[in-house]
């Protein structure tokens, strides 16, 4: 093209050279002047929209297409202040059919450009021939967003949340990146905290939950193209929240303010009465009934249930279990549940579709019919639906009571829970130990007693899923050990209590371990955690020997005394067992009709400390009868065996009766003559005398 038009030109300048004079040379030079300004068309190169901040470049190239080297340069003054740039000066001499390659480059904030369209024409001058025009042109522009509504607000019960969805619009020419984030208020710090106290701080922001979240996050919109984002808010407690959700425009210091606002509903329920006391209930009697009245406060409806006792609640906890695709919180979306409303038929699918696949693996492991899955299945189905829960009522409380009495005799190395740690110890057989024996005289009679203790396992679940449990060894401890159960599930969130008894049957010495296992409440998991727990227990021996200063076969024998006499006797007793023991004598009326012992006997000192194979201890016995009586054999002195390390004050573990033999009649005798003494008359200053005779009974002497 261009060279057709320098030809037509070049012939109009010849005709106008060859109609002038030849010999006017000035004519001449103006001709030359006027063939080297043919006009041509001009280059454009277009840019297009370009995002303030970038930097675009393209190539040009220049063909020599004469015979003849040509020479050529450009004028860069004209590209001053208009962001373009090109890397060609001068170029000489290009030979025919001979390409040179230059870059033309566009940056805006160079020249600090405003926004809107650049347009410059760069000249390219050939040596001894025409000048090329080469236009260059952009659009200077920053990406940005329309929005469709800025100010969504919320009502939504707590546990619940509710989504407002939103457009973006691109309607400018330039592809655009967004994302969202959420305007969080900066608490200024005084002074700068330790690494340790700074990290803490992010570790509770990163898990702390958001209550508005804008889904998707982050997009990118091609010019002219719209998405919908929704913006979720969940709410934890009952309160007005607002804040701003901030849609930031990648290259763009313009973003988008999303003014939030949402209030909580937390359903309430009163409880008339607070507190429900059902009173002394007899052990193993029917027991006793409440009555709790349940009022609904809110403007919605409330469904409300029994973790121990609603069965509906137990089955649909069992079914989400195997739902999967939990978030990072553990927390998963399902249409609202209205009151009394079963689980969506979907869920239900799902969880038997589960169900049955388990039951096939399990078929093929084992080779065993598997139906017993399906029949829980059905179970499952058929109190889910039974209809739904009460929203509101009045619920009965029956308690029942059944009395021990423990005493301490085992304890554990320490109270564990599910989250602890505890290290294992090595395991130690039972050892006889000595034999029980008290009693008196010479010959100590063994004798038998039951000591039962029980302690608590405290299991703590901080998750909020439910795990399962179970405690393995228990037979290794042996009969005396039992539990309260051995197995079970502990919901989120929750504690719960395993009880140990003991019961002490013989002398023994134990430290074993027993080892708790945790996993899933379905478990796909298998074992998760595993905690060896030491049990420590001893039952020793006691072994009380008490002898008489005069007695035979293990009696007290006084003989006979008189009434308002004394005499005493002295028990001596000696500790034989391992550890220290105290003794305490009482007086009991045992087959006897004397009501007032104390008044008759009475023992120094009445109580004491025997320490282990120590000395013995001397207890004086004083009898002091102030009536007639007579025992003759009767276990009316009990020694009392008090362990003192059990509880404060000690604890009764024997009563040793001591057998006593006393008699106190009064003296007796016969007089004689029986009849009356009569003096009969007698004169003034006279004297008569008159003889009786007392003689002793024989059962008297002595």
């Amino acid at each position: 093209m261009e060279q057709v038009l320098i030809e037509e030109h070049a012939l109009e300048q010849q005709k106008a050279l060859a109609s002038g004079p030849s010999e006017d040379t000035a004519f001449d030079q103006r001709a030359r002047r006027k063939l080297l300004k043919a006009e041509l068309p001009e280059y454009v190169l277009d840019f297009g929209y370009v995002i303030l901040g970038n930097i675009h470049t393209h190539i040009m190239k220049i063909t020599n297409t004469r015979q003849f080297p040509v020479s050529f340069h450009t004028d860069g003054r004209v590209l001053c202040d208009t962001g373009f740039s090109v890397d060609l000066d001068h170029v000489k001499h290009l030979p025919c059919c001979k390409t040179k390659t230059f870059e033309v480059r566009f940056d805006p904030p160079s020249a600090n450009l405003p926004l809107g369209a650049v347009d410059v024409l760069l000249p390219i001058k050939a040596a001894r021939g025409p000048t090329f025009h080469v236009r260059l042109r952009a659009n200077v522009t920053v990406p940005s967003l329309c929005l469709s509504r800025d100010r969504p607000e919320f009502t939504v019960q707590c546990g619940q949340c509710q989504e407002e969805t939103m457009q973006l619009h691109n309607h400018l020419q330039v592809p655009c990146k967004w994302f969202i984030t959420m305007n969080e208020p900066v608490k200024k710090v005084d002074k700068p905290l330790p690494v340790r106290v700074h990290q803490k701080l992010l570790q509770e922001l990163k898990a702390k939950p958001c209550v508005f979240k804008g889904l998707p996050s982050a997009g990118a919109l091609a010019p002219g193209q719209r998405c919908n984002v929704r913006v979720r808010l969940s709410l934890p407690e009952e309160k007005s929240y607002r804040s701003k959700l901030k849609v930031n425009i990648c290259q763009s210091s313009q973003p988008l303010q999303l003014q939030v606002s949402g209030q909580g509903l937390e359903p309430q329920l009163e409880l008339s009465p607070a507190v429900l006391e059902l009173g002394a209930v007899l052990p193993y009697s029917r027991g006793a009934e409440g009555t709790v009245v349940v009022k609904n406060p809110c403007e919605f409806p409330i469904e409300f249930y029994l973790l121990e006792f609603d069965q509906q609640y137990l089955a649909e906890e069992q079914i989400l279990r195997m739902l999967k695709d939990y978030d990072c919180h553990n927390a998963f979306l399902l249409p609202p549940h209205a009151p009394g409303e079963k689980l969506p038929p979907e869920v239900l699918e799902y969880y038997q579709d589960q169900k049955r696949l388990q039951d096939e693996q399990a078929k093929h492991k084992t080779g065993e019919p598997a139906g017993q899955d399906n029949a829980n299945f059905e179970d499952v189905q058929s109190v889910s639906d039974q209809g739904g829960k009460h929203s509101a009522g009045i619920v009965h409380t029956i308690s029942s009571h059944n009395s021990v009495i423990p005493s301490s005799i085992f304890e554990e190395s320490q109270s564990s829970k599910v989250d602890s740690e505890v290290e294992c110890g090595e395991e130690e057989e039972e050892e006889e130990g000595a034999e029980e024996r008290c009693g008196t005289g010479n010959n100590a009679k063994p004798f038998t007693y039951f000591m039962r203790d029980s302690k608590t396992l405290v299991l703590q679940n901080s998750a909020p899923l439910p795990v399962a449990w179970r405690v393995s060894g228990l037979e290794n401890l042996g009969e005396d050990f039992s539990a309260s159960q051995d197995e079970g599930i502990v919901a989120p969130h929750t504690e719960f209590g395993v009880h140990l008894y003991f019961k002490a049957t013989k002398a023994l010495s134990i430290k074993k371990m027993i080892r708790l296992e945790v996993s899933g409440a379905e478990n796909m998991l298998g074992i998760v955690q595993i905690e060896n727990i030491q049990i420590l227990a001893e039952v020793y021996g006691v072994a009380l020997s008490i002898s008489m200063s005069k007695g035979a076969g293990g009696s007290v024998d006084f003989g006979m005394l008189k009434v308002l006499d004394d005499a005493k006797q002295v028990l001596t007793l000696k500790n034989q067992g391992k550890y220290e023991i105290a003794c305490s004598f009482k007086l009991e009326t045992v087959d006897t009709d004397i009501r007032d012992l104390a008044s008759h006997f009475s023992l120094q000192p009445q109580k004491g400390m025997l320490t282990a194979s120590g000395h013995p201890v001397q207890v004086r016995l004083l009898f002091h009868p102030k009536m007639e009586m007579n025992i003759e054999d009767k276990p009316i002195l009990q020694c009392q065996v008090i362990e003192p390390s059990i509880c404060e004050g000690g604890e009764t573990i024997a009563i040793v009766p001591v057998r006593v033999t006393a008699k106190a009649p009064f003296s007796k005798s016969s007089t004689y003559p029986a009849s009356l003494i009569n003096f009969s008359a007698m004169m003034n200053g006279k004297r008569k005398t008159c003889t009786f005779y007392r003689k002793p009974s024989p059962k008297a002497r002595g």
